[in-house]
């Protein structure tokens, strides 16, 4: 008597296998910008402190020397841009999941948001924007001497 063992998982990882080496280059030779490998777009946090609003934009391993921050017609525009990075390098890769990949991620400001004084940093693989509030305008009372 024989006794056979089925292992499932096995067709079901060679399947997914052959499905990722077919379609899995599709998205680095496609750039999409604003999608992570995955279709999704960067992760962002946007926080409302008291005098100003922070942008946490998730950004490992990448330069900063690359990334490009614009604000036009009360648009914030967050981009990256590496041409090295999207160079084909003669190298047989076995398996990629990973990259530093170009995007772009646009944001309405609010008429509070203080345009020129906007400033960013990056440190530990995340890009804060800093949005600075405008003053609010305090209606003034005076009194008035009657003459």
């Amino acid at each position: 008597m024989a006794i056979l063992k089925v292992n499932n998982q096995g067709a079901v990882r060679n399947w997914n296998g052959i499905f990722n080496d077919l379609f899995g280059d599709f998205e680095t030779s496609n750039p999409n910008f604003g999608l992570n490998r995955n279709g999704t777009q960067i992760p962002v946090n946007i926080e409302e402190k008291e005098g100003a609003f922070e942008v946490s934009l998730l950004a490992a391993g990448r330069n900063k020397e690359n990334f490009g921050l614009n604000v036009e017609n009360q648009v914030l525009t967050i981009s990256y841009n590496d041409e090295k990075g999207n160079e084909a390098v003669n190298q047989k890769m076995l398996r990629k999941e990973f990259g530093t990949y170009n995007f772009k991620r646009s944001f309405n400001l609010d008429e509070k948001v203080n345009t020129d004084a906007i400033s960013a940093r990056y440190e530990n693989g995340i890009l804060y924007v800093t949005l600075p509030k405008k003053e609010e305008v305090k209606p003034v009372s005076k009194q008035i001497a009657i003459q």
